[in-house]
C-alpha cells in the first residue's frame, strides 16, 4: 500500500518525459516491405516494449485510484465527524440570531406599516398585521403582486363567466327567436297543409258528386234500357209463349187425331186379324173334321207355320 503522504501523480515512474522521448524515439520505424526482416523485427520489438510499458501504467495507476478512493472516504468520514461537533451550537446560534434578527427587522418594517396599509387599502387586500410585518419589502412587493394577480385571475374568471352567462342569455335569446320563427314556420307550413287538404277534399267531394251523379244518370239510363228491354223480352216472351201454347195445341191436336187414326188402324188391323183367325180356326176345324181328327189317335204337331196331324201309336216313359 502506497502511504497517503505518496499520494502525488509528480511522483510517478516512469515520467511523462521519459514516456514522450520513448514514443518519438519508436515514432519513426517504419518497414519497407514483406521482405524487410530486420525492420520488421524492429518494429515488432518496440511495439512489445511500449505495450509492458502500458500494462505498466494501468496496473500502477490502479492501485491509485483505489488508494485515492479510500483517501477519500477517510476524509469524507472525518469531515462529518469534525463538523458534528460543532454543528448543533452552530444551528443555535444561528437560530438565537435569527429571532433577534427577525425582531429588528420588524421594528423597522413598523416604521413602513403605515404606507403599506395605505398601499393595501388602495389595492383593496385585507392582511392582518403579524402577516404584513412577516415580509421584508421584497416578499411585501412580491405578495402584493401575487395578491393583484389572484383578484385579476378572480375578476377574469367572473367577467368570463359573465360573458358566457350573457352568452349564454343571447344563445337562449336566438333559440328562442328560432324556436318561434321555425313555429311560425311550422303554423304557416300547416295552415298551407290545411287549405290544400281543403281544397283537396272539397276537388274529391265535387269529383265524387259529379261521379256519383255520372254515375247515378248511367244507372238510370241502364234502368230504363233494361225496363224496355224486359218489356220487350216480356212481350217476346208473351209472343213465343203464344206462339208455343198455339204449337203444342196444334201437335197436342196433330197428336191427339194422329192417334185417333193410329188406334182406328190398330182396332181396323185387330179386327182383320181376329177376323182372319176366326177363318184360320174355322179352317182348322174343318181340316180337323175333313181328317176326321181324333185326341185319341191323333196327334197334332206345330212349328208355327204349319200343323201337322200324327197318328199316335205308342209312347215310352224314360226314368
Amino acid at each position: 500500500m502506497i502511504p497517503m503522504t505518496q499520494l502525488t501523480l509528480e511522483k510517478f515512474n516512469p515520467t511523462v518525459s521519459e514516456l514522450t522521448e520513448l514514443a518519438t524515439k519508436f515514432k519513426w520505424l517504419k518497414i519497407a516491405g514483406i521482405g524487410d526482416k530486420e525492420w520488421y523485427a524492429l518494429v515488432k520489438s518496440a511495439q512489445k516494449e511500449l505495450a509492458a510499458k502500458r500494462i505498466y501504467i494501468t496496473k500502477t495507476l490502479m492501485d491509485f485510484r483505489r488508494e485515492a478512493i479510500n483517501f477519500q472516504k477517510a476524509v469524507l468520514d472525518q469531515e462529518k465527524s469534525l463538523i458534528a461537533i460543532i454543528d448543533e451550537t452552530e444551528k443555535e446560534l444561528k437560530s438565537e440570531k435569527e429571532r433577534i434578527d427577525l425582531e429588528i427587522e420588524i421594528e423597522k418594517r413598523k416604521e413602513s406599516l403605515l404606507e403599506r396599509h395605505t398601499t393595501l387599502l388602495e389595492k383593496d387586500i385585507d392582511w392582518d398585521e403579524q402577516y404584513i410585518l412577516s415580509m421584508n419589502d421584497m416578499e411585501f412587493d412580491r405578495a402584493v403582486m401575487l395578491e393583484e394577480q389572484k383578484k385579476m385571475e378572480k375578476e377574469k374568471i367572473e367577467m368570463e363567466k359573465e360573458k358566457a352567462k350573457i352568452q349564454e342569455e343571447k344563445d337562449k335569446l336566438k333559440r328562442a327567436q328560432e324556436d318561434e320563427q321555425l313555429r311560425k314556420e311550422a303554423a304557416e307550413k300547416a295552415t298551407k297543409e290545411t287549405e290544400e287538404r281543403l281544397r283537396n277534399e272539397a276537388k274529391a267531394l265535387d269529383e265524387k258528386r259529379i261521379a256519383e251523379e255520372k254515375k247515378a244518370k248511367f244507372d238510370e239510363e241502364q234502368r230504363q234500357a233494361k225496363a224496355i228491354q224486359d218489356e220487350k223480352d216480356s212481350a217476346a216472351k208473351i209472343e213465343k209463349d203464344e206462339k208455343d201454347r198455339v204449337a203444342k195445341e196444334k201437335k197436342d191436336e196433330e197428336d191427339r187425331l194422329a192417334k185417333i187414326e193410329k188406334d182406328r188402324v190398330a182396332e181396323e188391323n185387330r179386327k182383320e186379324e181376329e177376323q182372319k183367325k176366326i177363318e184360320s180356326d174355322k179352317r182348322y176345324k174343318k181340316w180337323l173334321m175333313d181328317n176326321k181328327y181324333d185326341e185319341i189317335e191323333y196327334r197334332i204337331a206345330e212349328d208355327g207355320k204349319r200343323r201337322v196331324m200324327r197318328r199316335y201309336v205308342s209312347e215310352f216313359i224314360i226314368n
